[in-house]
């Protein structure tokens, strides 16, 4: 629906716009003759990992945060350095990652 020729901003579809905005992007880099499909990819593996280390990073700060909250104050963060809080995954069967992560989902 619209209003004088202009859209309503119930009509705007984020999702849509995103994508429309990647599949131009994607389109320009292929038109690009100094672009090769080596950089296209090294630049999207490049932006997906930096968006991992960011959100790891906001990710490894909350959990710091929830251990002092829980009273947990006997524990070095790790934050503001490169090293991760915990390198442990859940997968990781070592005794002491599964006992860090026993600790952890226990506390909540």
């Amino acid at each position: 629906m619209t209003t004088e020729g202009r859209p309503v901003l119930s009509d705007f579809c984020y999702k849509k716009y995103t994508l429309e905005h990647l599949e131009n992007w994607v389109l320009d880099a292929l038109s690009c003759d100094d672009i090769t499909p080596k950089e296209v990819y090294e630049t999207i593996v490049t932006a997906v990992s930096d968006n991992v280390k960011h959100h790891r990073k906001e990710l490894d700060k909350s959990v710091g945060l929830l251990y002092l909250l829980k009273g947990h104050r006997d524990i070095e963060l790790g934050v503001g350095n490169d090293e991760p809080f915990d390198s442990c995954d859940r997968d990781d069967t070592s005794k002491k990652c599964k006992q860090q992560w026993d600790e952890f989902w226990e506390a909540l």
